[in-house]
């Protein structure tokens, strides 16, 4: 860029994903990384499906695919539009920098977690759960996703030839709803204890009205039908079995034993994006409830996603790295570090479940894992389409350990 266009956007932060901090991946290949464009390169069909290696992993994509156009997901707005205040300049800029990074991603699987305080408001853009309320007196009402900014981060996402996996969860409307049932909602460890009716409802308001609000809110986002709509039972999706923290009995609470990929690659390969309900199947039929951020990790693992997304309401892993007493966001750490900080209690609480998903991620062969404030606009885009990112990235090895 130009030094009066550099002035106008201000100087880039370190880049957190070069040097030391870049996480070696199989093969040689470096995660996070964002190479040029080769000139004279092969350039991609762009009709043409993203290749597939030989293993059922998406093999990488060399060159960006087409931009965007109008159908693609992304609305043909007026030109000159100066809402944000930048000159033309600016904005080619700005599409000249991204383009690495999309040609880096093209092509590849990113998994993204939806759920809790980042999913859109309820009608009347009050964005706080219902309050209790006596048996009978009212039906909770979806979340209102057709103004939701993560859908629209992921519309752009797949118009811009990567291919994301949203897993959601829904934890405030299904408390809603035993409310509004006079059910009990009790937790252990963050688990829903889950007997026969409470299941029932988790059934009834993750794969039906939550799921439903997402695909129709993404479709929106698009411009056209893009979204499919999964829970764990449809072709065999999530299996699961009992899960039994410390020998203790949830009732319908499941870990995923085995994630059907074929099924979700197919889905990909034809341009669709899979919106996951955390709802698994077991022997016999059994179905159990699953915790978003797990079957988030497991499906991530299964396909070997290039990035699994956590998106929270936290700016991200906060630990006191300098020393000074006061805890920070940390922008990258590998897993060995992870552990570290919580076996002496720098990462506590809710982000603990988190990371330790993450981690059964990265172990099962995810490239990196981002915990990022969903509440943030556009920090899904920023997060993959920039050198400073947003929030924590965590990777398997040593070249992504903080000092």
């Amino acid at each position: 860029m130009t030094q009066d266009i550099a002035e106008q956007v201000g100087a880039a932060a370190a880049d957190r994903r070069t040097g030391s901090a870049l996480a070696a991946r199989p093969g040689g290949e470096v995660a996070g990384t964002a190479p040029a464009p080769t000139e004279g390169g092969p350039v991609a069909d762009p009709g043409a499906a993203p290749p597939v290696a030989g293993d059922g992993v998406t093999a990488p994509m060399r060159t960006a695919p087409p931009g965007p156009t109008p159908g693609d997901g992304v609305a043909a707005g007026a030109r000159g539009d100066g809402d944000l205040g930048l000159s033309a300049e600016i904005r080619a800029a700005v599409l000249a920098d991204v383009l690495p990074w999309v040609q880096r991603f093209a092509g590849r699987i990113v998994v993204i977690k939806h759920g809790g305080s980042t999913l859109g408001p309820a009608p009347g853009g009050d964005a706080r759960p219902p309050e209790p309320a006596a048996p009978g007196a009212g039906i909770p009402a979806a979340p209102a996703c057709g103004d939701d900014g993560v859908l629209r981060d992921v519309a752009m996402l797949r118009a811009l030839g990567v291919r994301p996996v949203v897993v959601h969860g829904g934890g405030k409307a299904i408390t809603a709803w035993l409310d509004r049932l006079g059910l009990p909602a009790r937790f252990v460890d963050g688990l829903r204890v889950t007997d026969a009716a409470t299941l029932a409802v988790v059934e009834m308001v993750l794969a039906g009205q939550v799921n439903k609000a997402l695909v129709t809110g993404l479709n929106q986002a698009a411009g056209r039908p893009i979204a499919v709509g999964l829970a764990g039972c449809d072709a065999g999706l999530l299996v699961a079995r009992p899960k039994r923290p410390g020998g203790r009995d949830l009732g319908y609470v499941g870990e995923i034993v085995r994630v059907n990929t074929a099924f979700l690659l197919q889905l990909l390969e034809a341009g669709f994006v899979p919106v996951i309900a955390p709802v698994a199947v077991g022997e016999g039929g059994t179905r159990y409830n699953v915790n978003a951020d797990d079957a988030a990790a497991a499906v991530a693992g299964a396909l070997r996603a290039e990035k699994l997304v956590f998106l929270t309401d936290v700016p991200g892993v906060m630990a006191d790295v300098d020393g000074d007493g006061e805890p920070e966001v940390v922008s990258r750490l590998d897993a060995d570090t992870a552990r570290a900080f919580m076996a002496r209690g720098e990462i506590r609480g809710g982000m603990v479940p988190k990371v330790e998903a993450g981690l059964r991620a990265l172990a099962a062969g995810a490239g990196s894992v981002h915990i990022v404030d969903g509440r943030r606009p556009h920090a899904l885009l920023v997060e993959l389409f920039t050198s400073e990112g947003v929030g924590t990235m965590v990777v398997a090895g040593e070249r992504g350990r903080v000092a």
